[in-house]
């Protein structure tokens, strides 16, 4: 069961059969490789297409999609779908994410829209002198950049895009380990 509810995402993820999760996954890859003021605004104007589709109505979608591998998924999975859930819903603040890989957790501290509210327990080590770093170094400049969406929307789509791509990496792991891995 749990081999098919994986393959299924997959499947979905693939096709993009999800559409608001691909517009999401489509912001999150163009920031990774962003560097110009010009290559910042293309993501600010990805980004900006996306809010208008995050509604109730996406998130009981999304929610729907999500349940198969809610029920067969790993306790890791489960977490995952929950958190990118909460994320999408701006429920963020009670996240824990010190067991993520670094790269969210970077994405979490870079893109925060307050990083002096991020507690201690949201973050590795490693997260956690990330945050000290970038708190004393203060706000990012966003003075070339034409914004389009609150820091709040930009925070939940690049973290979202970071989030679901650990959850593929999450399932693909899990489906070449095996039925031994639960």
């Amino acid at each position: 069961m749990k081999s098919h509810a994986y393959l299924n995402f997959l499947d979905k993820a693939a096709e993009g059969e999800i559409k608001a999760v691909s517009q999401i996954q489509h912001a999150g890859k163009l920031l990774e490789r962003s560097i110009t003021d010009g290559e910042l605004q293309e993501v600010e104007d990805a980004i900006s297409q996306i809010p208008e589709n995050l509604n109730t109505q996406l998130l009981v979608d999304l929610n729907a999609e999500f349940n198969l591998l809610r029920v067969a998924g790993s306790q890791k999975v489960r977490k995952t779908i929950d958190d990118l859930y909460y994320v999408l819903a701006h429920r963020y603040r009670t996240l824990e994410l010190a067991d993520y890989p670094i790269k969210v957790q970077k994405i979490f501290v870079g893109m925060h829209p307050n990083i002096n509210n991020i507690r201690r327990g949201q973050l590795s080590a490693e997260g956690w002198e990330l945050r000290n770093t970038l708190a004393r170094l203060g706000e990012s400049d966003h003075e070339y950049i034409e914004l389009k969406v609150s820091d709040e929307e930009r925070f939940s789509i690049v973290l979202a895009a970071a989030i679901f791509e650990h959850l593929l990496d999450l399932v693909v792991a899990e489906l070449d380990a095996g039925p031994r891995n639960t």
